[in-house]
């Protein structure tokens, strides 16, 4: 087994140039336009260059895991420890609900070296706890030539079926059964991650599973077919189960494959996580202001055109407002720069909200903040201030234990809030 590859975001991917085409249909499956920009890695002739784009990606026998450079606070080498990088980006997912796990799931990990095997790790853990207790039995419309009566009979499919022989007849019923979809579902996904990792406890695990749904029907199924499962109470504990499953068989997670070469994926895009997860977290830490997430005007009216859509628009109890637009790039400091590299774009954006979401305002300030992931160089706190117009630079702290620290990540958003509430002068 090939050692995996571990690469940061931005990084160039040591590959052989056969797999090249794997990372072209990558980007296709990924991207939502034709646009180079929207592309989860840099193509250059036999090179490829990572993006915004963090997880795994799995080309045959050779595992690529792509971390978050600014989780890290050491200098992003592949010699560091990266454990602590990979648990705050499972808690992100997990605060994003773009993963379905418990909290309880992630303090109890005892190693994370490796993104997609921990997943299949706690999806494996947590289903085989829950088959031990119970098998799901759901009723499911069943169609059979049965040799009595059951339910009640399909007259045009009784005749076409039993024109010869008059002793069965074609009904239609409900049984009570553990070979649901549900079931079916997670059969499906522990037969594929069985081919697929190469963790030893994660293979007795998953065999451990399928042994469990060994009267299951194995079945290919598709997307649309998930959409006929109903949790109710009986069943609603699976429902953690259920998401990991879709996810990992299908949604997010990319089979594809080129020539002989079978390739999965599981990629996030770090731009839509960080904003997410900010976004996330002022609205369940803050419950004292109203928040409204990606709020949408327009900058013209006549005709309506250009769509402004700040990431927050933040309310306090006297209806004084605050746009936050969240920036997942790096700020560095360099002589002769004034600045803090802070894209002369990122400020223009800013003015253009400012144009539209104060318009009612009574207050005689429009108040913005720029919110950037820390670096390892803090940036001193900066304001841009033209007439009644106060940007703020800011930045957070992702590089700490997300998890246990979530109250210093509180109180470092806290004061950020409350300084730009209360600066009411330019001083």
């Amino acid at each position: 087994m090939a050692k995996p590859i571990v690469v940061f975001e931005y990084d160039y991917i040591p590959i052989s140039s056969k797999y090249i085409n794997i990372f072209k249909k990558i980007n296709k499956v990924y991207s939502k336009t034709s646009n180079e920009e929207d592309a989860v890695f840099k193509i250059y002739g036999n090179q490829v260059k990572v993006k915004q784009f963090v997880g795994v990606i799995k080309v045959g026998n050779q595992t690529i895991q792509i971390l978050p450079k600014l989780l890290s606070e050491k200098n992003h080498t592949v010699d560091q420890n990266n454990s602590e990088i990979i648990k705050n980006l499972l808690f992100m997912l997990k605060y994003t609900s773009k993963l379905d796990l418990k909290e309880t799931d992630l303090v109890n990990l005892k190693k994370c070296e490796d993104i997609f095997e921990v997943i299949i790790y706690l999806f494996a853990k947590n289903l085989l706890e829950l088959l031990k207790f119970d098998l799901v039995k759901n009723y499911e419309l069943k169609k059979e030539n049965l040799s009595c009566i059951k339910g009640k009979i399909q007259f045009t499919k009784h005749i076409k079926s039993n024109l010869i022989n008059k002793s069965k007849f074609y009904c239609e019923f409900d049984e009570f059964t553990s070979d649901n979809l549900l079931n079916q579902l997670f059969k499906s996904t522990i037969c594929k991650l069985i081919k697929i990792t190469k963790s030893n406890e994660n293979y007795k695990l998953l065999v451990n599973c399928n042994i469990i749904l060994s009267d299951i029907s194995f079945k290919h199924l598709k997307e649309k077919d998930l959409k006929k499962i109903k949790f109710t109470r009986f069943n609603q504990c699976y429902k953690p189960s259920y998401n990991l499953a879709k996810l990992l068989l299908f949604g997010n997670s990319v089979e594809l494959s080129s020539a002989d070469i079978n390739t999965t994926s599981l990629l996030f895009d770090m731009n839509k996580l960080f904003e997410e997860f900010i976004t996330k977290f002022i609205t369940k830490k803050f419950p004292e202001y109203k928040i409204k997430a990606q709020s949408q005007l327009h900058l013209f009216e006549n005709p309506r055109s250009f769509l402004l859509k700040p990431d927050i628009l933040l309310i306090n109890k006297n209806n004084s407002k605050i746009i936050i637009d969240t920036k997942y790039k790096l700020l560095q400091k360099e002589e002769n720069n004034n600045h803090n590299n802070v894209y002369s774009g990122d400020i223009y954006q800013m003015i253009a909200y400012s144009t539209r979401f104060f318009e009612s305002e009574k207050s005689d300030f429009k108040k913005l903040i720029l919110l950037y992931p820390e670096n390892k160089e803090k940036i001193i706190d900066k304001r841009y201030i033209q007439n009644n117009l106060i940007i703020r630079i800011e930045t957070v702290n992702l590089h700490q234990d997300l998890m246990k620290k979530a109250n210093i990540l509180k109180q470092e958003l806290k004061e950020i809030i409350e300084s730009s509430i209360n600066q009411d002068t330019f001083k």
